[in-house]
């Protein structure tokens, strides 16, 4: 038995839209809305939901995040069961987040396209996953760097060949700065 994973068409702001599998991009956040007495009777549904890049598929609903660290945002307002009037157009947004991005400005601005309102906004703003205040309970914050391995003997050349240049003005300050850094990527290649 073959099990293919869900895949996911996620519609996004002023770009085309992105496909994504739902196994390694597991919605860590997210809020909903309908504007009937019960959920057949909506006239109009809301969705706001939040999904990170995780590093495998999710098992347990723990996931493990991806060294990129991005995540998207997206929400929407659409016609739901109980009908709206012939000109009714959908609500869509949705936005990529690059890590060290604000993520809570990011889910209020594509919240707001969508037509959310702020106490969903804020709601779902309230349901990503709490950051640790407590030094000894942070994650140690060194980013991650890739690069092909070529390109990096490039760089280390380049460095050794401007930090060694007497003539190039450069201060000696820099010029000692450059040849430490050398020496730390010359590690990192040899390793």
């Amino acid at each position: 038995m073959t099990t293919e994973a869900k895949m996911r068409t996620v519609t996004l702001t002023d770009r085309p839209p992105v496909r994504v599998s739902e196994a390694t991009w597991p919605v860590i956040a997210s809020a909903r809305r309908g504007d009937g007495a019960v959920e057949c009777q909506d006239n109009h549904r809301w969705h706001l939901t939040v999904r990170a890049h995780a590093a495998k598929p999710v098992v347990d609903g723990e996931y493990e995040p991806h060294a990129d660290g991005r995540l998207i945002v997206y929400g929407s307002e659409t016609g739901g069961p109980g009908g709206v009037h012939a000109k009714y157009e959908d609500a869509r947004a949705g936005e990529i987040v690059e890590p060290g991005a604000d993520v809570a400005a990011v889910i209020r601005r594509v919240g707001e396209r969508a037509r959310c309102s702020e106490a969903m906004i804020d709601e779902c703003i309230a349901d990503l996953p709490a950051e640790s205040l407590d030094e000894d309970d942070a994650p140690a914050k060194t980013p991650e760097i890739r690069m092909p391995l070529d390109g990096a003997c490039r760089l280390l050349h380049t460095i050794e060949k401007v930090a060694a240049s007497g003539s190039t003005g450069i201060d000696p300050k820099y010029a000692e700065d450059l040849r430490a850094v050398a020496v730390e990527l010359r590690a990192v290649i040899e390793s």
